[in-house]
């Protein structure tokens, strides 16, 4: 079973986005990092890792191709914290825009 994630792009930028995705259970360590982008407004679904690396790390993003830049991201080193559950838990990640800065929202949905 890979990793499955929907990410919907709330904003007007085109994003990039980074997954560090987790070696096993081991939190910390990083088996890949994927990259993918998201045009404005733009909702995919991404299949990420492999039956035995499924589990994220932590969520990179940027925007590209703007005058200004602006980036985010959540990482965890620990289970079972808030990030953690955020990270693993949600199977929705909306990505908005507020005063300037790129926020992730996860939403389950199943």
């Amino acid at each position: 079973m890979k990793g499955i994630k929907k990410f919907k792009n709330e904003t007007c930028f085109k994003l990039k986005v980074e997954l560090s995705i987790r070696k096993g259970e081991e939190v910390g360590c990083t088996f890949k990092k994927e990259e993918f982008c998201l045009k404005p407004f733009e909702a995919r679904t991404i299949e990420f890792g492999n039956e035995c690396n499924f589990l994220l790390n932590g969520i990179h993003i940027q925007t590209i191709d703007c005058e200004q830049c602006s980036e985010t991201g959540l990482f965890t080193c620990k289970c079972h914290t808030p990030i953690d559950k955020l990270l693993n838990k949600n199977d929705l990640f909306k990505i908005l825009i507020a005063a300037q800065s790129l926020v992730i929202s996860g939403y389950c949905v199943k």
